[in-house]
């Protein structure tokens, strides 16, 4: 019998609809060249809450302007952290959205910049999505 404290490193590998590909069990993380396969697109790396540990997920940072279809599982999955401190991801006023923080950062008025968000599309993402569990993500220097 397995040590439900060991973790097994394993990927999971979905469509742009949410739908899973497959599931890997192995000892290394995915390489670049099979994220890139995957995703197609540019690769963009989020950390997120899954089974109550932090994981690496890869999605298409471009994914948004890409596909029409929300990704659910890969969705429901990034916004767990937000879901645990009491606040709806799906409510437009819990979080910021990427052009608040870009005026914020810049240090200009919030109306100066036009949303990003204004294409009516749910927060979300977007096209395929490959979630990686019981690997350490490297720190860049």
């Amino acid at each position: 019998m397995k040590d439900p404290g060991v973790v097994v490193p394993m990927a999971i590998w979905s469509d742009a609809s949410g739908s899973i590909l497959r599931v890997t069990y192995r000892p290394e993380a995915p390489e670049y060249q099979e994220l890139k396969d995957h995703i197609e697109n540019y690769i963009e790396h989020v950390t997120v809450l899954y089974n109550g540990r932090r994981c690496s997920m890869w999605v298409d940072e471009e994914g948004r302007m890409r596909y029409n279809e929300r990704n659910e599982w890969a969705t429901q999955i990034y916004f767990t952290n937000v879901r645990l401190q009491g606040k709806d991801p799906e409510d437009p006023g819990t979080r910021r959205t990427a052009a608040e923080e870009l005026a914020d950062a810049m240090g200009i008025s919030r109306d100066a910049v036009v949303s990003m968000g204004s294409d009516g599309k749910p927060d979300g993402i977007y096209g395929p999505a490959i979630l990686v569990d019981g690997f350490q993500q490297e720190e860049q220097e």
